[in-house]
């Protein structure tokens, strides 16, 4: 949410940003009513990894919210002329997948490359597949990446968040959570990321899920 303050009798007006997810810019105030910000277009545009981003002007009194600009990375300061000149810095950087073979000679050897932001990666059961989160489609979905081969799959594709990815003790499930009910809830699929189901009804940030190796239980 956005507060603005009156430095005048201390009044605190709160505001929804033009979207429920992503890190937001410093503000800047053209007029009362008026803001200017820049929005990551993913949970990950905060430090943690790499998102582009969207700068938007907000009417304070009427509610409309305008698209200006898209830019390659987010933010966290901006700045701008009385004449329309912005100026603002760059969240980048990348986050690549690497497989260590300990105890042997064997150096190691990349799973993922590239400008992108995989991470969060876990084996599947038989060591044949790694299930990351990684905002190369634009946001977080959930991808899979061939160990021995690395031909890389999608496993969910969605304009919520996806993230936490995790294997289910027998290998046959993942689970994962999700921001697709408006918050972050725990969600199953099949491990080829079919027929997906919402499991958790918390309404506020079910996340991080593991299971018991009974399948019983689920810890998040």
């Amino acid at each position: 949410l956005l507060d603005l303050v009156d430095l005048h009798d201390g009044k605190v007006r709160t505001f929804a940003p033009a979207n429920n997810i992503g890190f937001i810019s410093s503000l800047v105030c053209n007029s009362p009513d008026e803001i200017e910000y820049i929005q990551a277009e993913s949970v990950t545009g905060n430090g943690v990894g790499t998102s582009s981003a969207v700068a938007f002007r907000q009417n304070l009194a009427t509610g409309a919210i305008t698209p200006l600009f898209w830019a390659p990375v987010a933010c966290e300061t901006m700045d701008q002329l009385p004449g329309g000149r912005i100026i603002f810095d760059g969240i980048s950087g990348r986050q690549n997948l690497r497989e260590y073979a300990l105890g042997t000679q064997a150096p190691p050897r990349w799973i993922t490359q590239g400008n992108i932001g995989d991470r969060q990666p876990v084996f599947s059961r038989d060591g044949e597949w790694v299930a990351f989160s990684s905002n190369r489609s634009g946001n977080l979905d959930l991808w899979e990446v061939s160990a021995r081969t690395g031909i890389v799959k999608s496993l969910t594709d969605d304009a919520a968040e996806d993230w936490d990815p995790a294997f289910t003790p027998d290998g046959r499930h993942i689970r994962w959570s999700t921001s697709r009910s408006g918050s972050f809830e725990i969600w199953m699929a099949n491990a080829d990321g079919s027929n997906p189901h919402q499991v958790t009804h918390d309404g506020f940030d079910a996340e991080n899920p593991t299971e018991t190796r009974d399948g019983q239980w689920i810890v998040y």
